[in-house]
């Protein structure tokens, strides 16, 4: 058997672990030197290998990371749209990120406030969402809801300080209360001020590809950035400022993005009737 078919069989496997709705190139990423490359190619047919020796030893981290989708004006899928029920609700809202990510979205994260989560046992809400920031989330419990993190341009943006005690404060600030059979806006969540941390600056862009400076055979981690400020124990990451804004104009634009992708769900009738209810 030929070398490279154990690596295509290799980066197949990779890619049967994958969502089916989030299927990614088995050659989107490869390690080289002391730099693991991730690239932000998908289904491109050409390019790049993923060698045998770091699918197995970069199995744990490959994956979510791998996850970045070139996408044309709708919604990255999480599967089929759940159809709206009495006993849960729908989120929705948007994220305004730097210029330099804002079309390179990989996932977002939103959780309920006071739920800890260890997947794969227990997993936070994966929100869908579009090129330009929208995003929603259908069939969640009722509860209080924050926007925990977005990754793009493998940048993770965690919407709250490093110090817990004022993380704590910051995300209460924030609380979306959602209530059962309802569509609720968790706002406009403009991202401003980014400085670049030193793993950042270490992790240049080139062209397609992002030279991550991880340790070789640990596979890329998305470079972390916190609200406000850094500190002690996050040496070398980003800080950005953070605004968060209810928009009559962009609540509508959003539902109506959100709109054209649940019909016949039983959300489509309660969009309508939330549009209505806001003129």
């Amino acid at each position: 058997m030929r070398s490279t078919d154990v690596e295509h069989r290799s980066c197949a496997r990779v890619a049967d672990l994958l969502p089916v709705s989030l299927k990614v190139s088995s050659e989107s990423v490869e390690c080289v030197g002391k730099f693991t490359l991730a690239s932000h190619r998908i289904r491109s047919g050409g390019g790049g290998t993923l060698v045998h020796h770091l699918v197995r030893d970069a199995m744990r981290r490959l994956i979510p990371v791998a996850l970045a989708l070139v996408l044309a004006g709708c919604a990255s899928s999480g599967g089929a749209i759940r159809s709206a029920s009495p006993t849960t609700a729908m989120i929705y809202g948007h994220l305004d990120l730097p210029e330099e990510v804002r079309d390179k979205i990989q996932w977002i994260h939103v959780y309920r406030y006071g739920e800890v989560y260890v997947p794969p046992f227990k997993s936070p809400v994966v929100a869908r969402f579009f090129p330009n920031g929208d995003f929603f989330a259908e069939g969640v419990k009722p509860g209080q809801y924050f926007v925990h993190h977005v990754v793009a341009g493998f940048e993770a943006f965690y919407l709250y300080p490093p110090k817990m005690s004022e993380a704590k404060e910051a995300i209460t600030e924030r609380l979306v209360e959602v209530r059962a059979g309802e569509v609720a806006y968790l706002g406009n969540h403009r991202i401003d001020d980014w400085k670049r941390g030193l793993s950042s600056k270490l992790s240049p862009q080139i062209g397609p590809v992002r030279l991550m400076s991880s340790t070789p055979g640990a596979g890329p981690e998305p470079i972390p950035n916190f609200m406000n400020r850094s500190s002690l124990l996050t040496a070398g990451s980003g800080t950005f400022s953070l605004e968060l804004r209810t928009l009559a104009r962009e609540e509508e634009r959003v539902l109506r993005s959100v709109l054209r992708e649940v019909p016949d769900s039983g959300w489509d009738t309660k969009i309508h009737a939330k549009l209505t209810a806001n003129r």
